[in-house]
């Protein structure tokens, strides 16, 4: 069985910044999540990619960003990133999903070195929750990673999303 790389040909065009620094820091090896999830309720896995970014060069971690692309149905994805109102606020480490408030809209987690963040979904568009300042003044945490998942009164998980 041969594999052939059809990301950009799809339209996913990511390339992950670790931020490889001299002092080999362990977030740098660590770094770099995604998951599949229906953020627009389409029908159709859309893929969110998970970035790093730099905690030693400024000028590095302005290159990183997450990126989420919409699955167009048609084997083609489109880059969303921009319209979606996902930030790159934090080196990026992982990330999960699910319907955290129970709207019928999967929402999306990201962890970070740092304050990690949540992005309550608003049909179909993800919208920051902003870490309060005392959260982001006193967290000094590496959350590698997040998972979620549903367990209704019936016992059977209706909405459940994987993280890496």
């Amino acid at each position: 069985m041969q594999f052939v790389n059809v990301a950009t040909q799809s339209g996913v065009d990511f390339q992950h910044v670790n931020g490889a620094s001299s002092d080999r820091h362990l977030y740098e090896i660590m770094s770099g999540g995604g998951l599949f999830f229906d953020y627009d309720n389409d029908g159709w896995l859309d893929v969110f990619l998970v970035d790093g970014g730099s905690l030693t060069n400024p000028a590095t971690d302005k290159t990183a960003r997450h990126r989420l692309y919409r699955n167009r149905g048609n084997g083609t994805f489109q880059d969303v990133s921009a319209s979606s109102g996902i930030t790159h606020n934090g080196y990026g480490m992982g990330a999960c999903a699910a319907d955290v408030n129970n709207d019928g809209w999967i929402d999306l987690y990201v962890t970070t070195v740092g304050v990690n963040a949540l992005y309550q979904n608003n049909g179909g568009k993800p919208a920051s929750s902003k870490p309060s300042d005392a959260a982001r003044a006193r967290s000094r945490s590496i959350c590698a990673t997040a998972s979620t998942g549903a367990v209704p009164a019936s016992g059977c998980c209706r909405r459940c999303a994987y993280s890496s």
